[in-house]
């Protein structure tokens, strides 16, 4: 009878140590970002006129699109639901001319051009985003230039969350 108990001992053990094997052998995980990274992610803009503080901070979303590894979505521009596909044209910009808003937060035939569009990637610090918004009516009127500058959240809560 001891040495069932001892047996039973052995084969719990053996499975202990077995399953902890994965976890004590610690390893970084592989991260995978889209063939759209580093534009990609949720970002907290601010509004600028003239170089002057207008409207913010509120958060947009820069996702890749399914349809080609070229193109972007940003969604919330001028906190309002506008929503446009934009040309990644290179690692770190991105640029559009004569978009329309998909989601209908502009009047018919308004559109919206996205300009000199850049993430700069920092080393101690989060991503930061720049790009210039010209709104466009239907009849060629600029209804409004200005420049959205900031930053990508962290995920670290009271960080630049």
């Amino acid at each position: 009878m001891k040495n069932i108990k001892y047996l039973y001992l052995i084969v719990l053990a053996g499975f202990i140590f077995s399953s902890c094997q994965e976890w004590i052998d610690f390893k970084d995980p592989e991260i995978e970002h889209s063939k759209a990274w580093p534009l990609t992610g949720e970002w907290y803009v601010s509004e600028f006129w003239d170089l002057e503080f207008g409207y913010g901070p509120y958060s947009i979303n820069i996702y890749n699109s399914s349809f080609s590894e070229d193109s972007i979505w940003i969604d919330n521009i001028y906190d309002s639901g506008i929503k446009i596909k934009a040309a990644k044209t290179g690692t770190n910009t991105f640029a559009v001319t004569g978009a329309p808003d998909v989601n209908g937060a502009l009047p018919d035939g308004w559109t919206l051009d996205v300009i000199d569009g850049q993430v700069f990637q920092m080393t101690d610090e989060p991503d930061s985003v720049y790009f210039q918004v010209i709104i466009t009516m239907d009849d060629g009127t600029v209804y409004d230039d200005y420049v959205e500058g900031g930053y990508r959240k962290t995920g670290f809560e009271g960080i630049l969350d």
